[in-house]
């Protein structure tokens, strides 16, 4: 298994049918926030305020990054593929971390150094999150704020052409596809982008919920 597989496993679960070896699992379900079972309203032609849903590419994103600047050494991630070990025991999630954190200790690891490292992973996706929002804005304005530029245009072609109709009727009717054209395509671009922003935050916070909760859950069990 990869790294970032086996980093995905403590944060995403898998149907055991899907696991098998050589199938693409149709299914991922984050363990720690919930996930409602009924399908998300699909997004409306001029809607821009979409609710984002928790994306599986969005949250390998995430994770990749995290891999990438993983700390040497035992730290949060390290405790939590043990937490994730101790899962299929019966017993209380406080006993979990505890159990979790004496063999951790034994190797010189200190409830700092783990709350430490879980921030420094939260900053890491922090700053995902600022250059995801930048690529956002940069797409909103190649794709949505120029085309309303080239509408505004068109509008003005439209508003002379009108006065000279009997003459200009086809050259009208041409403009008029054209503005259809744009302003459907504004209307599509910005639902696209608003559904992947809403994406993309919907998996950070799912994400970095788990992260927090951790952070919370060490500090209240392993005083």
């Amino acid at each position: 298994m990869s790294t970032l597989k086996k980093l995905k496993s403590l944060f995403i679960e898998q149907d055991e049918a899907e696991v098998e070896e050589g199938k693409k699992p149709e299914k991922q379900v984050d363990k720690s926030v919930p996930v409602s079972n009924a399908p998300s309203p699909k997004p409306t032609l001029g809607t821009v305020n979409v609710e984002g849903k928790a994306d599986t590419k969005i949250v390998e994103t995430l994770l990749t990054a995290v891999e990438k600047n993983n700390l040497d050494g035992f730290d949060y991630l390290e405790y939590k593929k043990s937490l994730q070990s101790m899962k299929k025991m019966s017993m209380s999630e406080e006993l979990m971390y505890q159990s979790a954190f004496a063999t951790a200790s034994t190797m010189g690891v200190t409830l700092d150094r783990l709350v430490e490292t879980a921030q420094y992973y939260v900053k890491i996706m922090d700053k995902e999150m600022h250059n995801f929002g930048e690529a956002v804005s940069k797409q909103n304005n190649e794709m949505v704020v120029k085309r309303k530029e080239q509408s505004l245009l068109v509008e003005e072609q439209l508003a002379q052409k009108k006065k000279q109709i009997e003459l200009l009727e086809k050259e009208i009717v041409t403009l008029n596809e054209k503005q259809q054209k744009l302003k459907h395509d504004i209307e599509l671009s910005s639902n696209k982008i608003a559904q992947t922003k809403a994406n993309f935050e919907k998996s950070f916070l799912n994400l970095r919920q788990q992260f927090e909760s951790d952070i919370v859950k060490m500090k209240k069990y392993l005083k």
